[in-house]
């Protein structure tokens, strides 16, 4: 009897929804992409991340690395998967920079707010100071 209920389950995670196929993602994502530069100069700040922070959902929040160039790309997580991009709506932007030898966290957040509207994104983001 053990058996055919092991088997019984096994069958329904094959062959049940979410089991073989994947879960569909949890909440639709658009494509986010960006520079950060020094509003002073347009130089790129060429380390560090972006974090933003959903102004309703905190399950929306999502991060990007920047590149050497100042680019990033947000990624969201959502339930141990990476989801590309963000969800719609309003963010709070920080930037942190790598903490130094003197491990002093280094971030500033941005006064103005980002939105993330449906389909491709580029976004901007100027610094008056560095993080």
């Amino acid at each position: 009897m053990a058996r055919i209920v092991a088997v019984a389950l096994a069958l329904g995670c094959v062959l049940g929804p979410g089991c073989a196929r994947g879960d569909p993602d949890p909440f639709p994502t658009h494509d986010v992409q960006g520079k950060v530069v020094l509003k002073a100069t347009g130089q790129p700040l060429t380390e560090g991340a972006v974090e933003f922070a959903h102004a309703k959902e905190p399950r929306f929040n999502c991060r990007g690395e920047i590149e050497p160039d100042g680019r990033f790309t947000l990624v969201t997580l959502a339930g141990g998967r990476k989801l590309s991009g963000a969800a719609e709506g309003e963010y709070t932007v920080t930037v942190r920079r790598p903490m130094g030898a003197d491990q002093v966290e280094r971030k500033v957040t941005l006064p103005k707010t980002e939105h993330v509207k449906a389909g491709p994104n580029t976004i901007t983001l100027e610094l008056d100071r560095l993080p």
